[in-house]
């Protein structure tokens, strides 16, 4: 069995992904605004989800309160 290890490959967790149609996206939170982007999906392992293209490690991501979220909505982080 061969076995790799990718470390610059964004992973999201289940909840952090929405999907409208046939197109999937995640909610970027920048300067306390939401942006929508979308996504590619790769392989799942477990509760996280590869992100192939649209996103970048680093990036910070909503993964609570989707459905309340839009395009350019204001919003206040809480860990």
């Amino acid at each position: 069995i061969k076995i790799s290890t990718r470390k610059d490959i964004p992973a999201v967790p289940r909840e952090a992904i929405s999907r409208q149609g046939d197109k999937t996206f995640v909610f970027v939170i920048k300067e306390a605004t939401a942006r929508q982007k979308e996504v590619s999906l790769g392989i799942q392992d477990g509760n996280l989800l590869e992100v192939k293209s649209g996103l970048t490690v680093g990036e910070t991501i909503a993964t609570s309160g989707l459905g309340t979220l839009f395009e350019g909505a204001k919003v206040e982080i809480v860990q």
